[in-house]
C-alpha cells in the first residue's frame, strides 16, 4: 500500500474534503474477477485513487467493502474526511462502515427500500416519493432509511429532464443483451439521494451535481479495461486477484504518467494535432487519451520541468473540481 499512500498524498494534497467516487466492475470476461475502484472526482475523468480486486462470490459483501475502507482509510492523509459517493448497489452496512471512520457519504436509494420520519413507524416504500419529485432538486429533511437495519440521513429528491437519448444497439443480430433495459429504466427513475451530510453544509442542488460526477468512474473504467481505448486489461487470462492487485498498480502509475503527459499536452496546444475535428471550443480528447497518445510518437518531447508543472496543473484541477466545499 506504500505506493498508493504516496498516490494519495500527491492527488489529494491541500484537499481535506476531496469528492470519492466508489463502484464495483467485472474486470473481465463472465465477470470472472471483480474490481472495487475509489476515485477523486475532476472534470469530465476521474482519477483513480485506490482499487482492489475481489473474486466474483466477494462482490457487495460487506467482508469485501470493509477491508476495502480500511485499506482507503490507511492511504489517505490523516487530515482527510471524503464524502464517498456510491450508486444505488451500495447498502446500509456500507454507509455505516463509512460513518465509524468518521467520513461523509452521498448514495442514491432504489427498488424496495423503505423510509419513516425520524421517531415514528410510519414506514412507505421509497417510491412513494416519485411523484414529488421535479427539476428542482430539494431536500426532504432528515429521515430513518430501511426497516430490518435503520439508519437516520437527510434524504433529497431531483428528477431530471430526458435528454432524448436512443439505444443505438444492432437490432439485427442476435445480441439482446438486458442491459440496456435496465439502465434506462435507472435513467428514467428520479434520483433519491441519502446522505449523512449535514443539512447547512451544502445546498440540495450542489448535492445532486456532486452525485451526478460519479459517472465519471464509469469512464476511467473504460481507461483501464478497453483494449480499443484504454489499457486493454480486459484481455487478462489471470484468475488470482492477488496477482491482479499488481497490475491494477501497474496500471495506475501507467494512467497517472498517461496524465501528467495530456495536462501539457494540452497546456502546449497538442491536442490540435490529435483532432479529427477543427473544434476549437472545447476538449475533443480526454486527457488520459491524449497523454496516451502523446507519448506513442516520438516527436514529442516531455522534460522532468514539464511534468512538475503538469503535476501542479493536475492537483489544482482536483482541488477545483473534486473538493466537496467548492
Amino acid at each position: 500500500l506504500a505506493v498508493y499512500r504516496w498516490h494519495a498524498s500527491f492527488i489529494c494534497s491541500g484537499n481535506t474534503m476531496p469528492i470519492v467516487l466508489v463502484d464495483w466492475s467485472d474486470i473481465r470476461e463472465q465477470k470472472r474477477l471483480m474490481v472495487l475502484r475509489a476515485s477523486v472526482a475532476l472534470h469530465g475523468r476521474s482519477v483513480t485513487l485506490y482499487e482492489k480486486a475481489f473474486p466474483l462470490s466477494e462482490q457487495c459483501s460487506k467482508k469485501a467493502h470493509d477491508q476495502f475502507l480500511a485499506d482507503l482509510a490507511s492511504i489517505l492523509p490523516s487530515n482527510t474526511t471524503p464524502l464517498i459517493v456510491s450508486d444505488a448497489g451500495f447498502k446500509v452496512p456500507w454507509y455505516k462502515s463509512v460513518e465509524k471512520l468518521g467520513w461523509y457519504w452521498l448514495s442514491r436509494v432504489r427498488g424496495k427500500v423503505q423510509y419513516a420520519d425520524l421517531g415514528a413507524e410510519n414506514w412507505k416504500p421509497i417510491s412513494n416519493l416519485h411523484d414529488m419529485s421535479s427539476s428542482h432538486s430539494k431536500t426532504l429533511g432528515y429521515k430513518r432509511l430501511t426497516k430490518s437495519n435503520p439508519i437516520s440521513c437527510q434524504i433529497l429528491l431531483y428528477k431530471s429532464r430526458s435528454k432524448g437519448r436512443k439505444n443505438q444497439r444492432s437490432t439485427r443480430t442476435h445480441c439482446h443483451h438486458p442491459s440496456p433495459k435496465i439502465y434506462s429504466a435507472s435513467a428514467k427513475e428520479p434520483w433519491i439521494l441519502a446522505t449523512n451530510l449535514p443539512v447547512e453544509i451544502r445546498t440540495p442542488k450542489q448535492l445532486v451535481n456532486i452525485y451526478s460526477k460519479r459517472m465519471q468512474i464509469e469512464e476511467t473504467f473504460r481507461d483501464l479495461k478497453s483494449p480499443a481505448y484504454g489499457l486493454g486489461l480486459r484481455h487478462s487470462r489471470t484468475s488470482s486477484s492477488e496477482r491482479f492487485d499488481i497490475m491494477l498498480l501497474i496500471a495506475l502509475m501507467l494512467q497517472l504518467t498517461c496524465w501528467l503527459a495530456g495536462v501539457h499536452a494540452q497546456k502546449q496546444g497538442w491536442d490540435k494535432h490529435f483532432q479529427a475535428n477543427t473544434v476549437r471550443n472545447r476538449n475533443v480528447l480526454s486527457t488520459v487519451r491524449l497523454g496516451m497518445e502523446v507519448l506513442r510518437h516520438s516527436g514529442y518531447t516531455i522534460t522532468r520541468e514539464d511534468s512538475l508543472v503538469a503535476a501542479t496543473l493536475l492537483t489544482q484541477n482536483l482541488f477545483t473540481h473534486g473538493y466537496v466545499l467548492g
